[in-house]
Parts: structure tokens; C-alpha cells; sequence
């Protein structure tokens, strides 16, 4: 018996500092592993997969879902907070809606075929039509600074154009992106975003 114990006592002294060392570091890691695991989230973790679920639940299409008729035809669909927006398919986006500018910029182009246009007048055309875009995004109210935001109305409509180009209507946010040489006619813009909004229709679910 005392032979055993002296083998078992020279085996061990035998085993290198490196083997411990691994060892008490795998021991170590693994309560660090367990311990982040088993951590509650933050606030600020909880807040992000609040506003995600909310991104996917309110303001997307998902499968399955219920959506009130309409003619595709004439209006495309926008969901925004869980309400529907029908607009124009003139104008229609996936994000809300576009228009070019100066108005008939577009049509202007079509006019032309392209036999009718060299490579130069061709390229040139395309840079217009491309610099003409207005793109108005409709976001979720869920904006820190929906609050301080102005409501979008012909009083706004004047020169010059506000540094933001962010407004609040009909309870949802809108943002208007346009090329900088266009803010001069910020004016004509704003109504002419008005009057779109104007045929904008909410259909109720």
C-alpha cells in the first residue's frame, strides 16, 4: 500500500506547472462562459429587440398577413406602425414615394429614342434624369425627435428650404432626400410633395 502511495506521489509531481496552469484556465473559463450565459440582458439589449420585433411586426410585411384589398394596379402599399398607406403607383417605392424634378424630366427623357441620341447627348440625359430624384421616406413615429419635428404644410413651403428636410403627418415621420441643387426650388418641391400626399389613402385593416 505505502508503494502505491509513493507512485501516486512521484506521478504527480511528475505533471508540469504548464498542465496546471491549462487546467485551472479551462476551469476559469468555463464559469465565465456559464456566467455570461446565464446573465440577463441589459436595458439596452431589452431595448433593441423591443425595437426590432416593432420593425418586423409594424412596419414589414411578414407571411401570412391579412391585407385589406386593393387595386395594384393603380396604388402601391406601404405599411408603416401597423397602418396601411395607399399611393399612387405613379409615385409609389417600397420606402414611401418618388417624383422627379423639375417635373417632366422623366417624360422628357422617354421622348427620346436612342437611336435619336449620340453616346455624349445620351450620357448627359441619364445624368439628368439620375440628379432629378426626390425620394421622400415614410418612417415610424418611434423617432426621438418626432416630438420636435414640424408638421409638413404649405406654410413650410417657402425659401429658405429648412436644414432638415424632416417633418411629422398623419402621425408618421417623413424625409425628404433630394440632390443640393435642387433645395432652391424647395418651394415648388414642398408643394408638389403636398399635393401627392394629398392622394395618399389609409386603408384601414
Amino acid at each position: 500500500m505505502s508503494n502505491l502511495m509513493k507512485n501516486l506521489r512521484d506521478r504527480l509531481k511528475a505533471v508540469s506547472i504548464e498542465v496546471w496552469l491549462v487546467c485551472a484556465l479551462a476551469v476559469l473559463a468555463g464559469g465565465w462562459l456559464i456566467a455570461v450565459i446565464t446573465k440577463p440582458p441589459s436595458a439596452e439589449q431589452l431595448q433593441r429587440r423591443a425595437d426590432l420585433y416593432y420593425e418586423e411586426r409594424y412596419n414589414n410585411f411578414f407571411p401570412g398577413e391579412a391585407i385589406p384589398d386593393y387595386d395594384g394596379f393603380k396604388m402601391g402599399l406601404v405599411k408603416r406602425d401597423g397602418r396601411y398607406f395607399l399611393i399612387p403607383r405613379d409615385y409609389w417605392s417600397a420606402y414611401g414615394f418618388t417624383f422627379y424634378w423639375p417635373l417632366g424630366e422623366k417624360n422628357n427623357l422617354k421622348k427620346h429614342s436612342e437611336s435619336d441620341l449620340n453616346p455624349v447627348e445620351k450620357e448627359r440625359q441619364q445624368m439628368l434624369y439620375r440628379k432629378s430624384v426626390v425620394a421622400v421616406y415614410m418612417k415610424s413615429w418611434k423617432s426621438p425627435d418626432y416630438n420636435v419635428l414640424p408638421i409638413l404644410n404649405r406654410d413650410l413651403c417657402i425659401i429658405p428650404a429648412p436644414n432638415r428636410l424632416r417633418f411629422r403627418w398623419r402621425g408618421i415621420v417623413l424625409r425628404i432626400e433630394t440632390d443640393s441643387d435642387n433645395r432652391i426650388d424647395w418651394p415648388r418641391i414642398c408643394q408638389h410633395t403636398l399635393h401627392i400626399l394629398d392622394q395618399i389613402q389609409e386603408l384601414k385593416a
